[in-house]
């Protein structure tokens, strides 16, 4: 038997009136007025500032190039890059508070000899500067893919300032390399490998299922968490380098990259990214801060020795 809550009708000050007609009466009042508006005003003040809060994202502009094996024109090149960057940057704001705008395109001189993606990196790092972009995006033509599993592209590391993908795979289709552009803009949020088979953070991507009409390219829940941790630091505390992410943040990565090194005991990013964090120093109290939304290159130990002239 559930309970009944009623109104029993006013005596006193009420008189005759009912309880009703007070209620109206008092609706009335300059009093109640300005209490509603008030009270109207906070509300709608919340939540515009909860709105601003969620809407916030950091633009990172991008410069994007292709190198000199590149046989389309420019402007088939650069609008067929400019949607795929543009495609890749509206999946990523889904899972961070990141978006990806191209600034500039441009070209770059690979060298032929050259076969190892890690070494192109390296040649791309050293002749290419992102500005006007804060990172540079290069599509590499120059290869030729062998039978098996071919590396798409790769990254130095979280918050790293050049990308590098290549674009002449023969069986390898615009979705597939959109998935590619999404794996390594991952990488740079801070994504790790996964074992979820669905992940655009899978170790081989490339494997046709982005063809699949009813395949959605997107995150794993563990790595969702990681990009909106890095993403988060980067919009709202201005966070340029991964060394530089607050302590709370780089612990919380550490048992999120923990679980992911579980899943796939034998694949080296996850360990790689909690070595990055281990390693990693703060500014030193007397650093500056970059004047502008610039990531600077890491420092690579391993650089090619600069080609004479």
């Amino acid at each position: 038997m559930g309970s009944r809550i009623g109104l029993r009708r006013p005596s006193g000050p009420c008189g005759k009136v009912s309880c009703r007609q007070a209620f109206r009466s008092n609706h009335q009042t300059p009093v109640y007025r300005v209490s509603v508006i008030l009270l109207a005003v906070f509300l709608a003040a919340l939540s515009g500032s909860a709105k601003t809060l969620s809407a916030a994202e950091t633009i990172i502009y991008v410069q994007v190039l292709v190198d000199d094996e590149e046989v389309a024109n420019s402007s088939v090149w650069q609008q067929r890059l400019q949607e795929r960057v543009d495609a890749a940057s509206d999946i990523i704001s889904q899972y961070s508070s990141v978006r990806f705008k191209v600034r500039s395109f441009g070209k770059w001189h690979s060298d032929n000899r050259i076969r190892d993606l890690n070494r192109s990196l390296r040649e791309f790092e050293q002749e290419v500067t992102p500005k006007p972009g804060q990172i540079a995006i290069g599509f590499s033509s120059q290869y030729q893919f062998k039978r098996g599993l071919n590396t798409l592209g790769g990254t130095r590391g979280p918050l790293h300032s050049h990308v590098l993908l290549r674009e002449s795979s023969p069986k390898t289709f615009e979705p597939e390399k959109l998935e590619a552009l999404v794996h390594e803009l991952g990488h740079f949020l801070g994504a790790a490998h996964s074992a979820d088979p669905n992940s655009a953070m899978r170790p081989v991507i490339g494997d046709g299922k982005a063809r699949s009409a009813n395949f959605k390219i997107g995150f794993d829940p563990i790595n969702t968490k990681i990009m909106r941790m890095v993403s988060s630091e980067v919009t709202y505390f201005k966070v340029r380098r991964y060394a530089n992410l607050s302590d709370r943040t780089k612990e919380r990565l550490l048992v999120e990259y923990e679980r992911l090194a579980k899943q796939l005991p034998s694949d080296p990013a996850a360990k790689k990214f909690i070595e990055f964090i281990k390693k990693s120093k703060p500014p030193s109290e007397n650093s500056k801060p970059p004047a502008s939304l610039y990531f600077p290159p890491q420092d690579d130990p391993f650089k090619l020795p600069k080609k004479k002239n």
